[in-house]
């Protein structure tokens, strides 16, 4: 059964943020959307970088990295001689040979890794990514740097009280100088928009010192990441969904070049919501979570590939919760075993919600599949990882 509306709009990304003008979309500006501040570091203490692995040709080792400090606490944050105050630390549990393999195009085994899973760290300062670390275990972090990778050695657990202070008072004067130009109040929002005929737009709606600017429209789908603005939409031909980060210099505009970046095949595929790593999409009533950083892929992850606890029992729990409330006629012809890949996010009434999918065995009517809503606990541990 297919929706009514001809007219699906639903909410990309809400941003409210102190901006410098508002007369122009400025895609280069990085970190717009923050998650939600974990302040205790899962890397306190003190590093030290004691090596660089190279996994790509021709890289020369980064020698002025090479035995500098590293610290990290709830209050700076410093790698060599760049620092900062107030960092902010997101940590996600991760399957080793598929975060390596999407992430960097490699093999664990150009770095002898047995772990199975791993813990990645960003680090985050003024709404802008500073650094990722991999934790390979308490003493050890790998930071990925110019074709290569830092060994990071942890030497305490604690900070440098003394040069702590001293990037506390230096950072300061340079915040307190920057506050004093943002003195008028500004604030936008960017709508992402599918069409009845499946093409995509962008709004930007903004306002500055409570009147409303001009709205501004773009082609596709406008998605701001931690490293930066991406487009996301639907290539020329109409045939493949693509996602591809806007460069420095580019402006976003309907894909006329090559980008192996693609989820091909897909001409009657929908895009159901995009968030800051993954793109949920519907193709011949299957629905799809894919990383947009490797769409391409075309499998949809698991519920299992970004929670660690028993994930595929409360969606079974939550289906069975709807059958049981279905209509018993229509109920028993319902196939009651949901698969785990097949789940996606709606938005309703200001909120997200986590949908899983039935098939019937046979059309009912014009019926195909039934819609169900997850437990709204397995809701809250994992919305966070796709939005």
């Amino acid at each position: 059964m297919r929706r009514g509306s001809r007219l699906f709009p639903y909410l990309l990304c809400l941003i409210i943020l102190s901006l410098f003008g508002c007369s122009n979309l400025d895609f280069n500006t990085e970190g717009m959307l923050i998650p939600p501040v974990n302040k205790k570091s899962a890397i306190q203490g003190t590093w030290q970088i004691e090596k660089f692995v190279s996994v790509k040709e021709n890289v020369d080792e980064i020698e002025q990295y090479i035995g500098e400090t590293a610290m990290f606490d709830e209050d700076v944050c410093m790698m060599g001689e760049e620092e900062c105050i107030d960092p902010e630390y997101k940590i996600i549990n991760v399957a080793t040979a598929d975060y390596f393999h999407n992430k960097y195009r490699m093999n664990t085994d150009q770095l002898q890794l047995s772990n199975e899973r791993v813990d990645v760290i960003t680090v985050t300062a003024d709404h802008q990514i500073l650094y990722e670390f991999i934790k390979i275990d308490d003493d050890t972090l790998l930071a990925y740097v110019a074709g290569g990778f830092l060994y990071l050695n942890k030497i305490s657990d604690e900070v440098n009280g003394g040069v702590k202070q001293t990037i506390v008072k230096d950072n300061k004067v340079i915040v307190d100088s920057e506050k004093k130009k943002e003195n008028e109040e500004k604030a936008g929002v960017l709508l992402g928009i599918r069409s009845a005929n499946n093409t995509y737009q962008t709004l930007w709606i903004s306002s500055e010192n409570g009147n409303l600017n001009p709205i501004l429209m773009n082609e596709q789908l406008l998605v701001p990441r931690k490293t930066g603005f991406w487009e996301v939409g639907r290539s020329s031909s109409r045939e493949s969904i693509y996602a591809k980060p806007l460069t420095d210099h580019e402006k976003p505009s309907i894909l006329s070049v090559e980008n192996k970046n693609m989820l091909a095949g897909s001409p009657d595929s929908e895009i159901l919501f995009v968030g800051n790593d993954y793109i949920g999409t519907e193709h011949k009533l299957k629905l799809k979570v894919l990383p947009i950083d490797n769409i391409s892929v075309g499998k949809g992850i698991k519920l299992t590939n970004i929670t660690t606890e028993n994930a595929y029992e409360t969606m079974l729990r939550s289906s069975e919760a709807f059958i049981a409330s279905m209509d018993r006629e229509e109920a028993q012809y319902i196939i009651q075993s949901p698969f785990e890949d097949n789940f996606t996010l709606e938005r309703r009434s200001g909120h997200w919600i986590m949908k899983g999918r039935l098939y019937y065995e046979q059309p009912i009517g014009e019926k195909e599949y039934e819609d169900f809503d997850m437990n709204s606990q397995l809701e809250r541990k994992n919305m966070r990882t796709l939005i």
